[in-house]
């Protein structure tokens, strides 16, 4: 099994200024990645920053984001997984944000777990194993 990093965790990385190709996996030889959803949502911010300086700064991090993990594309199966949390939720009255959805299903759809920091953004979802992590590592 891996893990797939949610953004909330590469971002407090970036804030915190912490090497992001110095991170090991949570345990010894395990896979890890990231979501293209992530990517985009890092990229987001990197356009949203106030001033060039630190747009490129931003701009930097999301390429060591992408050369440090696997960055895991949207496909057919994540889709298809995405779409039974999508129902299972729904059907539960339970609302999941799109973007969590679709990282949760990358990694369901790969046998992989999710990293993050905040547990009500993929406690819903059924079957996924979530890791919590400290915010102030």
């Amino acid at each position: 099994m891996g893990t797939i990093y949610d953004t909330c965790v590469l971002i407090n990385y970036e804030r915190l200024g912490t090497e992001i190709e110095n991170l090991a996996p949570i345990k010894e030889g395990e896979l890890t990645g990231v979501s293209v959803v992530s990517i985009a949502e890092l990229l987001h911010g990197a356009h949203r920053a106030d001033g060039e300086e630190r747009k490129q700064e931003r701009l930097a991090f999301v390429d060591k984001v992408c050369t440090t993990f696997t960055v895991f594309d949207y496909d057919m199966a994540a889709a298809k997984t995405c779409a039974e949390i999508w129902s299972s939720t729904a059907q539960r009255g339970i609302s999941v944000g799109v973007n969590d959805m679709i990282i949760a299903a990358t990694a369901l759809s790969r046998g992989y777990s999710v990293l993050t920091l905040n547990k009500k953004d993929f406690e819903n979802i059924e079957g996924l194993s979530v890791t919590i992590l400290d915010s102030d590592i």
